[in-house]
């Protein structure tokens, strides 16, 4: 058996039929099962309050249940968006003795497999699977929250990738890096990655007053950054630049660039409104926008469940509009994907 079908557990004679199991209630189970052909028996979730509660037709369960599944009947997805999450869940199901590649999968690579296929459309050239286990190892190195997760640093270091093998010229940017997670475990596993300029763009004071496109109850999140931790963890990568401010500070001194690829996770409206324009007057043709938090659920999540960026998807759209690109929307980790094209 390959690693990869470990890691996806489809050849497991004793589960092929078996219970199949979400464990996860939150965006990153919603994006699974936005695909038609991904369906839950049982979705579990050990969040205080989540028991009991709906999540899209069903039940959310304990994981104090699944001991009746410990026949080997399980079939358990591991569905959450951040490294840290991940972990906690695999922890949890190895004290209760279930195994990892057996009875217990990461949903990042079922979350790879689908939008690869996407991604082919919108490149018109296979987007690989490969780099999945390259980009885990290092997500999974790096003791940070890393938001995007593994799914999603996929995701930018193979468009990155892609832009390297294409020949599209310029720098990469990330706009929103948080506690630079996502940047590290990129630069760690891309070689072609660390040959580009790097520019990674924050206040690192945490999310600052929002709009009346934004949730209120989510202001000030994302504060906890130890920024002399970033610049030690990116110091042996020269080609990596931390620029603290506000985007309408740090941007600017930026403007003799042309871009290749830029990352933005602003979070709040109008600075990814900001971002949105501004890189894309610098864009190379064939270059990319990554937009993340563009994509959320038409359904309520549980109760407790932190309120979804919504009006990344209103400015992204009202940017769309008359561009030349062409597009692909993610739900699986809530990505849009925009090609600048020719013209």
């Amino acid at each position: 058996m390959t690693p990869k079908q470990q890691c996806l557990n489809l050849p497991v004679a004793a589960n092929k039929h078996g219970v199949r199991v979400a464990y996860g209630a939150g965006g990153a189970l919603a994006g699974l099962m936005a695909q038609e052909n991904e369906v839950f028996d049982w979705i579990v979730d050990d969040t205080p309050g989540y028991a009991g509660q709906m999540f899209a037709g069903r039940q959310i369960r304990s994981s104090r249940e699944l001991s009746v599944l410990s026949d080997g009947s399980a079939r358990i997805v591991v569905c959450a968006h951040t490294s840290t999450s991940s972990k906690a869940i695999a922890r949890r199901l190895e004290e209760m003795g279930f195994r990892k590649g057996i009875d217990f999968s990461d949903g990042s690579l079922l979350a790879v497999q689908h939008m690869s296929r996407r991604l082919s459309v919108l490149l018109q050239r296979p987007f690989e699977e490969t780099l999945w286990e390259r980009v885990r190892l290092a997500v999974e190195g790096v003791n940070l929250r890393n938001l995007s997760g593994v799914a999603g640093s996929w995701l930018f270091v193979g468009l990155a990738e892609t832009a390297n093998r294409d020949a599209i010229s310029g720098a990469v940017a990330e706009a929103g890096v948080y506690q630079g997670a996502n940047a590290i475990a990129s630069l760690r596993s891309s070689p072609p990655l660390r040959e580009r300029l790097y520019f990674l763009l924050d206040s690192f004071e945490g999310l600052g007053k929002s709009s009346s496109l934004d949730p209120n109850s989510r202001t000030g999140e994302f504060a906890d950054v130890n920024l002399s931790a970033l610049h030690e963890a990116i110091a042996s990568y020269t080609n990596a630049f931390v620029c603290k401010g506000y985007f309408e500070e740090t941007l600017p001194k930026l403007s003799d660039q042309r871009f290749a690829l830029a990352y933005i996770d602003c979070d709040l409206a109008e600075p990814a409104r900001y971002c949105m324009e501004w890189f894309w007057d610098r864009l190379t043709n064939g270059g990319f926008l990554l937009i993340h938090d563009y994509w959320f659920p038409d359904f309520q999540l549980p109760a407790g469940s932190p309120e979804p960026f919504r009006g990344i998807k209103t400015v992204a759209d009202q940017f769309l509009a008359g561009k030349r690109a062409r597009f692909v929307v993610l739900p699986e980790t809530t990505h849009l994907v925009i090609r600048k094209e020719e013209g």
